[in-house]
C-alpha cells in the first residue's frame, strides 16, 4: 500500500483492488470522504452514489463495463457514515441537507469536474436533491434517479421498507435479520454465498446508531423537483419491494424533462439485476445530456 498526500486530498493505492487508488477529500464540516476514479480522464463525468448502508463496491458491474470505461470518467464515493468515509459521531452531521450537498460539492471540486451526470440510488436521491437545493444545476448535466428517495408518496412505501427500520433496532438479532433481507434484495436471487457475505460485511460497517440518524430526515423535495433544470432518467424495477414502482408515475408528472425506464422481473437494484441494459441506458443518457463546461460560462443553473 502506498499513500500520497496533498493539502486537500490523500490518495492510497491498494494492490489487487479492482477500484484502484483510493482518494480522500475533506468536506465543509471536516468529514473525510473516500472516493475512487476510473474510466478515461477526458470522458463524461459520471458520479455514482450508493444507497443506505452500502458503499461504492455496489457499482462493480458499472465500474467494469467496457463501454462506460471508454466513454466516461467514473467516480464512486462512499457517503458519509458509510464504507471508508468518515463517521461523524453526532446526529446533526447527518440531519442537515447542507452537509450532504457540501459533500457532493467537495467531490466535484476535488475531481475538477465542470458538469457531471449523477446516478443516485435509493437513499442517495436525498443527497443529489440536497445538492440541487443548495448549489443549483450549473454543475450538473443530468440526474439518473434509480429507485431513489425523491417524493413523499405513502403509497410507494413497499413492505421491504420495514427492513430499513429494523436495521436500526437495538436488538442485534432483529437488525441482523433485516441486514440479510436487504442484501438479498439488492444482490438478487443469483448472488453467490461469497458475494452475499462480502456485501453483508459492507452493510454492517454502518452502525445502527448512524442508520437511525440517517432515517430521521424527511422527504421535502416536491417543489424542488418541479423546477429541475436538467434532464432526468428515472430507473425502477417493477418488483422493487422497498420503493414501489408507482413512484415513477408521480415523478413523471412532476419532473419537467424526464424519461422513465421500468425493468420487469427486477427488484430494488436494476444495475445489479440487469447490468447490460442499465449500463447501455446510462451510457446513452450520459451522451445525450452531457454539456461541455466551456459552453456554460455565465450560466447560473
Amino acid at each position: 500500500m502506498q499513500t500520497v498526500s496533498t493539502p486537500n486530498m490523500t490518495t492510497t493505492v491498494v494492490a489487487g483492488d479492482p477500484y484502484g487508488a483510493r482518494h480522500i477529500v475533506t468536506s465543509s464540516d471536516g468529514c473525510q470522504l473516500a472516493y475512487w476514479v476510473g474510466g478515461v480522464p477526458d470522458g463524461i463525468p459520471v458520479v455514482l452514489l450508493h444507497g443506505f448502508s452500502f458503499d461504492h463496491t455496489i457499482w462493480l458491474r458499472q465500474w467494469c463495463d467496457p463501454v462506460l470505461q471508454r466513454q466516461c470518467r467514473l467516480i464512486v464515493p462512499d457517503l458519509r457514515g458509510h464504507g471508508q468515509s468518515g463517521r461523524p459521531a453526532h446526529a446533526s452531521s447527518y440531519a442537515q441537507g447542507r452537509a450532504w450537498a457540501d459533500d457532493l460539492a467537495a467531490l466535484i471540486d476535488a475531481c475538477s469536474i465542470g458538469r457531471a451526470v449523477v446516478v443516485a440510488w435509493s437513499y442517495a436521491g436525498r443527497m443529489i436533491n440536497d445538492f440541487i437545493r443548495h448549489y443549483g444545476c450549473s454543475r450538473l448535466s443530468g440526474v439518473n434517479y434509480v429507485a431513489a428517495a425523491t417524493l413523499a408518496v405513502p403509497a410507494a412505501i413497499g413492505p421491504g421498507h420495514a427492513w430499513l427500520a429494523d436495521m436500526c433496532a437495538h436488538e442485534a438479532s432483529v437488525a441482523s435479520a433485516a441486514e440479510r433481507a436487504l442484501v438479498h434484495a439488492a444482490l438478487g436471487p443469483g448472488a453467490s454465498e461469497e458475494d452475499l457475505a462480502a456485501m453483508l460485511r459492507v452493510v454492517r460497517q454502518t452502525t445502527p446508531e448512524t442508520r437511525r440518524w440517517l432515517r430521521e430526515r424527511v422527504l421535502d423535495y416536491d417543489e424542488l423537483l418541479a423546477t429541475l433544470a436538467v434532464p432526468a432518467l428515472v430507473t425502477h424495477g417493477e418488483l422493487d419491494p422497498i420503493v414501489l414502482p408507482c413512484l415513477t408515475g408521480r415523478l413523471a408528472s412532476v419532473l419537467p424533462d424526464v424519461e422513465v425506464s421500468l425493468y420487469p422481473h427486477t427488484g430494488h437494484a436494476p444495475f445489479i439485476d440487469q447490468p447490460a441494459r442499465f449500463n447501455h441506458e446510462l451510457a446513452a443518457f450520459a451522451r445525450r445530456v452531457w454539456k461541455d463546461p466551456s459552453a456554460s460560462v455565465g450560466e447560473t443553473g
